[in-house]
């Protein structure tokens, strides 16, 4: 449970916030009140999990988060929160092979609703890990999502509609009993529309002593966004879309950068952290 208490103001702005967006023309559960002084939620879940088998493991899950909650994590994006089922089932073999050591793979589902009942999310994913003789570690993931409904693109303006799209992803991580390690990932993901998103890494993990711990690489991202909000107009002749027009445009982004961190732990049991990045990144021009 939550609640949230200020003034009609700041209660105003809470309520036209992201994670809200009560202000919503065409919302039909959500009335957004200019003279509220505070926003009671309430969050909660129920769920089923087989955890301990041999061979075949899963769970389901129904998760639901109120309008007026402050805890919005359990949904499956971030923005106005609603009901949300998850069900997964596996299967795993924890019985050494010649070449792999241990592995699993999961299909899974996502479902998501607002409270108005409109099915803003619904994924079908596929998760693939594998342990090696020599150590390494491999996953694989693919997801994808079929067209719904995105009560969020118009950043409080009335629903718009949601392109399917899929990913893939790819992780790796070297044997982690060593004291210099390599781990590295790649995803990508694509929609009905044109739109798609990189994004890449490799990471140099070193111990050289028992107290020191050092992570250094790069990492690589570049996206195109066709729908990419700009500002709403009010225009009484847009009768479609409740007097106001919303201007998207087209971004491009591309970012390289390099993280390094060193960690030193003493004997006392006192830890210093020291990290240090370099980013270049660019936009294209938005049309």
């Amino acid at each position: 449970m939550s609640h949230v208490a200020g003034t009609d103001s700041s209660i105003a702005l809470t309520q036209r916030s992201s994670a809200r967006y009560y202000q919503r023309p065409d919302a039909r559960t959500l009335t957004y009140d200019p003279s509220r002084t505070s926003l009671d939620g309430l969050a909660w879940q129920v769920a089923l999990s087989r955890n301990s088998a041999e061979h075949w493991l899963g769970s389901i899950a129904y998760q639901e988060t109120g309008p007026g909650s402050s805890r919005t994590t359990w949904a499956s994006r971030p923005g106005p929160t609603g009901g949300r089922s998850r069900p997964c089932f596996g299967y795993q073999d924890n019985h050494p092979h010649a070449v792999v050591r241990n592995w699993y793979f999961i299909p899974f589902e996502n479902h998501t609703w607002n409270f108005d009942g409109d099915l803003v999310f619904r994924g079908f994913g596929l998760l693939n890990n594998y342990n090696f003789a020599n150590f390494w570690n491999v996953q694989l993931r693919h997801d994808y999502s079929v067209t719904a409904l995105d009560d969020r693109l118009t950043r409080g303006g009335p629903l718009a509609g949601f392109p399917s799209y899929e990913d893939a992803a790819i992780s790796f991580r070297s044997d982690s009993r060593r004291t210099t390690q390599l781990s590295g990932s790649a995803f990508y993901q694509w929609d009905r529309a044109g739109q798609w998103n990189g994004q890449y890494s490799l990471t140099l993990d070193l111990r050289p002593t028992s107290a020191a711990h050092i992570n250094i690489g790069p990492s690589f991202s570049k996206n195109h966004s066709l729908a990419q909000y700009l500002t709403t107009i009010a225009d009484d002749s847009a009768i479609a879309t409740y007097q106001h027009r919303y201007v998207f445009a087209a971004l491009d982004q591309t970012q390289l950068a390099i993280l390094a961190r060193l960690d030193w732990t003493f004997t006392h049991g006192s830890r210093f952290s020291c990290s240090c990045s370099r980013s270049s990144r660019r936009l294209g021009s938005a049309t």
